[in-house]
């Protein structure tokens, strides 16, 4: 392109010269990654699950859970993640096979009874969903997951009639 600049005193045409071709390169590959050591311990293969299951790996997730359950079959953690493996995979039968083995192991495993309340609001239970709620607030009413059981109540109970609905907001002036 050629552009021209106009100043007081002269007329100063400037061009784009194209730069010089550059020696083209073959792309360096680079060497494999060394493959990641297996997991030895049961914790590792309940970490490696919870990893896949956030990632929505649900397939590796549960093939890592069931590693774990090899090295330690009474694993609560382990059974709890199948669990909700099972429920994202809509398998809400299974899911409460699993989440009620996980209860009997430790019956107030936390992640279990919120498993087994979501299972059951899935399926449309809405009255068990509200006492596995309710027995997770029971047992842990500081726990990491009260918020959203105490949010599913009060949703539960709403939808059931058992509460007043919330007042609708003012409008707008």
């Amino acid at each position: 392109k050629i552009a021209t600049k106009t100043t007081p005193t002269k007329t100063v045409s400037t061009k784009k010269t194209p730069s010089p071709p550059t020696k083209k390169t073959t792309p360096q590959k680079k060497p494999p990654k060394a493959a990641k050591p297996e997991c030895a311990s049961y914790t590792c293969f309940v970490k490696l699950g919870d990893k896949h299951s956030k990632r929505g790996r649900t397939m590796k997730a549960l093939g890592a859970y069931e590693s774990a359950l090899k090295k330690n079959p009474k694993g609560v953690e382990a059974v709890t993640g199948m669990a909700f493996c099972q429920l994202d995979l809509h398998r809400y039968a299974s899911a409460i096979r699993r989440f009620r083995q996980a209860m009997n192991m430790a019956p107030a495993f936390g992640d279990a009874m919120i498993g087994m309340a979501e299972a059951y609001k899935a399926m449309g239970n809405k009255q068990k969903a509200l006492d596995y709620y309710k027995a997770y607030l029971r047992a842990h009413p500081g726990g990491s997951r009260a918020a959203l059981a105490r949010r599913n109540v009060l949703e539960l109970e709403r939808a059931m009639g058992k509460v007043a609905p919330a007042p609708k907001p003012a409008p707008a002036p």
